[in-house]
């Protein structure tokens, strides 16, 4: 359209502004210029034609016709199902009864009705809403996760020599454009209390979920057995942003671009710190200016066009507390029951595998021998594989469990056949209390604040899921909200424990068939009597409150374990110590470090790694008189806190204490078991010790506390040079980069800022305060990722300290 207006302003133009006919045999109409413009006109009505076709074509689609077969070849289920329709839902369809029925479904809403397929909480997805334009691409994938598919590296990178309207399967896959054959397509209908108030039906409002039994390496065990030809397991993959849902209220089914690729780069982080996440897979962004999306991102009126994108992500299941909220109200005890066996066979398949990097933390786990052993230690808080251990024990000669045995074991979910309709409720409460205080701890201790931990945000597998407002602080301030709409500071970081206890409570509810707190339904004191449900079993009955309760406490104990092991690692300690007088003494240290922390506020990150180069550490205590190393500690440590904004002289006492208790314990037998401990200890000249310490206890420090952190202040300079204007290469060399957080990468030119080649905090005070807000003038992939490894270990300037992230902005 564009081309032909221009030629005909160009017709007037020639024709001196007159309205006069120009004649074929007019020699002003065959200019070169004339021809370019008709060849221009021609070329956009011919892919204008190509992009209806294209769209009508996928819109069309009704069998498999179209499908994409995934490369390692997706396994049909037909022998698992006897013959049923929906053979490539066998998983699901036993979570529910095997049923599949064509119904109306609720919508909380009276005003809309969607006629569509479902099974028990799960509505099988209909046809896609793609990008309108012809050009989407992959902005970044993480070539580990698409390997553990079976995904090669061409599904997502372009083909150079192919014609100019090629495109990789990834951008029609994962923009749900076209769908794999032999998987199940289907949307997660879950509700949820959200900021205290039941909320009611919530349901993926624009998400579709694949899922089928994949091909893959290490992503999740075969929940079912081996499939002949290879290792399938069941695999759940998440495409958020594709359009509209039956659940999409007054949304628009849209993302945004940079939401995505800041959601991308949180789960990559989170995974490599040995936090259980979400696996990003790939983030598919368009930039046209007609596929632009508003938002109001303040909600002050102000909206702004926003480039749209899908981010895929990968776990076993994403099924959350408000699930089985929706599920108990919904469906009642029969199907919950269903529901926990479904959620204790996947964790099963994830508890018979290690966590990610559990080798890292083993020369912190040495306890001599202990109840409190470094295999347990491993399991409960780190998610290493478990071990069968004593499971047998807890059943009956029927080969049934108790619901009050299975409380307190912690191998009840690889036993989930033999467990009875009311022992897997307690199994699962009990091992999902258990996992989220392991994950709670875990985030508490690196520094993250989830920022909307809504019972519809947290998994009841025990994994990070729903990345939305996210932040790692950086200040240790423990009211930090990252959420900009959290004005009570309901989820600030400090308040996550309470939260997850308060959540689980929820949960229990549900399991017990009590009303639901803040719940103004009209049905809220009937929904949970048998006759509510009358194609349901009447002997089943909701979980005693008194089982419910003892399978909810084992998330205090989780926490309390788990924070206190993670905590004595960033100050290089042991999880434990056998004698009694070390550990009580291990424990005062870290109370006054953490006492200090809230105090002074120093950038928490850098504090933790910058104690372990203080050089006066390294000296033992002497026996009496002037004690010149700690006088030089507690300087070093008044220009640390200076240096990040606290008050140095009001916080000397502190200090001191800290320093003076955690000197002690390094110099004492037995805390540092290979500089410390034995014959060699006692006579063992004081500079041999202090060497030791000083090469191992750096060491172990180094290993558990990352130098490189995704804040809030970089992760918005990062995520805006792709999504704004195009520049990918930033989004995957921070992806490269974060992969690798306890290392930097320094340039030639830049080696003497390297902290192990130089002793001393001011070295690390140098190098923390390198400035990152200006972007590199020149985009080359040198320039590019030295910025990166700068940008990821600098702390911002103070003005851009614990930044808040709006939902508005999703």
């Amino acid at each position: 359209v564009a081309s032909m207006r221009a030629f005909g302003q160009q017709l007037q133009s020639n024709s001196g502004g007159s309205r006069r006919a120009v004649s074929r045999t007019d020699p002003q109409f065959f200019t070169s210029r004339h021809v370019a413009v008709w060849f221009q006109t021609i070329h956009h009505i011919f892919f204008l034609f190509f992009c209806v076709g294209k769209v009508v074509g996928e819109a069309s689609r009704d069998d498999d016709s179209h499908c994409i077969t995934h490369p390692a070849a997706i396994h049909s289920l037909a022998a698992d199902t006897t013959g049923t329709q929906w053979s490539n839902h066998s998983m699901l369809m036993a979570y529910f009864g095997g049923r599949v029925e064509r119904a109306h479904v609720r919508i909380d809403d009276p005003t809309i009705t969607i006629q569509a397929q479902h099974v028990g909480t799960l509505v099988l997805a209909g046809s896609p809403q793609p990008f309108s334009t012809a050009y989407p691409r992959v902005v970044v994938y993480d070539a580990d996760v698409a390997d553990s598919l079976l995904l090669p590296r061409t599904f997502f990178e372009e083909n150079t020599t192919a014609p100019v309207l090629y495109s990789v399967p990834a951008v029609d896959v994962f923009s749900d454009r076209k769908r794999f054959c032999n998987a199940t397509y289907f949307h997660h209908n879950y509700g949820g209390h959200q900021f205290g108030n039941w909320a009611g039906q919530l349901g993926d409002g624009r998400a579709v979920n694949i899922q089928g039994r994949f091909q893959t390496k290490t992503m999740l065990r075969d929940i079912k057995g081996d499939v002949p030809g290879g290792t399938a397991r069941f695999t759940e993959i998440n495409l958020k942003g594709t359009g509209k849902t039956p659940f999409s209220r007054r949304g628009d089914g849209r993302a945004v671009l940079q939401s995505n690729c800041r959601e991308f780069l949180g789960a990559v982080a989170l995974h490599a710190l040995g936090i259980p996440s979400v696996r990003s897979l790939c983030v598919i962004g368009a930039q046209a200016e007609f596929d632009g999306i508003f938002r109001d991102e303040l909600y002050n009126g102000h909206q702004r066009t926003e480039h749209p994108g899908v981010y895929t992500r990968v776990a076993p299941s994403f099924v959350r507390f408000g699930t089985a909220q929706i599920v108990a109200r919904r469906q009642g005890v029969a199907g919950l029951v269903a529901l926990a066996r479904h959620t204790l066979r996947a964790l099963a398949a994830m508890e018979a595998e290690d966590g990610v990097d559990v080798a890292r933390w083993d020369p912190l786990l040495w306890v001599d021998g202990q109840q409190h052993g470094k295999h347990t230690v491993r399991e409960q808080c780190f998610f290493a594989a478990k071990r069968m251990q004593k499971s047998r024990t807890r059943f009956t000669s029927h080969g049934t469990s108790t619901a009050s045995a299975v409380t307190e074991d912690p191998w009840c979910a690889q036993q989930e056949h033999a467990l009875d309709d009311a022992a897997a409720l307690a199994c699962l409460l009990a091992r999902v209390s258990h996992r989220t205080g392991a994950l709670i701890a875990a985030w508490q201790a690196a520094g993250f604040a989830h920022g909307v931990l809504n019972t519809d945000n947290l998994s009841l597998l025990g994994i990070t899921i729903d990345l939305n407002v996210y932040g790692f602080i950086d200040d240790y301030d423990p009211t930090f909200a990252p959420n900009h709409i959290d004005d009570e500071k309901r989820y600030a970081f400090g308040r996550q424990r309470a939260i997850g206890a308060w959540n689980l409570q929820r949960l229990a509810d549900a399991f017990t068939g009590t009303p639901y707190a803040s719940d103004v339904s009209a049905d809220r004191d009937t929904w949970m009597h048998p006759e509510t449900f009358p194609t349901g079993p009447r002997s089943l009955q909701w979980l005693p409150p008194a089982i419910a309760h003892a399978a909810v406490s084992n998330y205090n104990h989780s926490f309390d374990t788990c924070y206190s092991v993670r905590m004595r690692a960033r100050l290089g300690l042991q999880s434990y110590y056998a004698i009694e007088d070390l550990e009580r003494r291990t424990v005062q240290t870290v109370e006054q470090w953490l006492t200090w922390l809230k105090a002074a506020r120093p950038d928490y990150h850098h504090a933790s790694l910058m104690l372990a180069y203080v050089p006066a550490l390294l000296h033992p205590p002497p026996p009496q008189g002037d004690d010149a190393a700690l006088r030089t500690a507690v300087t070093e440590l008044q220009s640390l806190s200076s240096a990040f904004g606290a008050t140095a002289t009001k916080h000397m006492e502190l200090v001191k204490d800290f320093l003076v208790s955690l000197r002690a314990l390094l110099y004492t037998r037995g805390a540092i078991p290979a500089c410390t401990s034995g014959k060699a200890f006692r006579g063992a000249a004081a500079s041999y010790v202090s060497g030791c310490i000083q090469t191992h206890w750096r060491t172990l420090v180094a290993a558990v506390v990352p130098r490189k952190v995704l804040r809030t202040a970089q992760t918005k300079l990062i995520t805006k040079q792709a999504a704004q204007y195009g520049r990918d290469v930033y989004m995957q060399l921070a992806m490269r980069s974060l992969k690798q957080p306890f290392s930097s990468s320094f340039a030639a030119a830049d080696r003497t800022r390297d902290p192990d080649r130089r002793e001393g905090v001011s070295s690390l005070q140098n190098l923390f305060r390198t400035g990152v807000d200006r972007i590199p003038d020149t985009h080359t992939t040198e320039n590019v990722f030295a910025w990166t490894e700068m940008a990821l270990v600098a702390r911002p300037p103070r003005a851009a300290r614990n930044l808040q992230t709006s939902c508005g902005g999703q």
